[in-house]
């Protein structure tokens, strides 16, 4: 009986990944793990290593929105209180925040149900 052959990434492999999400460049991580620019191309272009990379930015992403959901109330007590600042530089600066933070807000809170309605729309005559 024939053994399947499951491809897995090596050590190098999860090591470049590692070092991509941290930012670093291709030819940084070349130089640190000893590897060519040939084989990171390679790499990249492989669809396991590609999704490992793909899947682990969206994790970083999505943690990432969670710490800021999670600080949203405290950055609006903040701006409240600094458009109550002596100085008002500092005031217009907050209040200005507070004003184009509300609407970007605002038009991707709009925007929910209009995709849901183009949707249904699409689904209606497809």
């Amino acid at each position: 009986m024939a053994k399947s052959k499951q491809k897995s990434l090596n050590n190098k492999q999860l090591q470049a990944i590692g070092l991509l999400l941290e930012g670093r460049s291709k030819i940084s991580v070349c130089e640190e793990l000893g590897v060519g620019q040939s084989t990171m191309s390679t790499w990249c272009k492989d669809p396991l290593f590609k999704g490992e990379l793909d899947y682990r930015r969206e994790e970083m992403f999505t943690s990432a929105c969670e710490k800021v959901k999670a600080n949203l109330c405290v950055a609006v007590d903040v701006l409240a209180m600094l458009m109550q600042h002596p100085d008002e530089s500092i005031q217009f600066k907050a209040a200005s925040k507070m004003m184009d933070t509300s609407l970007k807000f605002k038009e991707v809170l709009d925007l929910e149900p209009r995709l849901k309605a183009l949707e249904q729309a699409l689904e209606i005559k497809g």
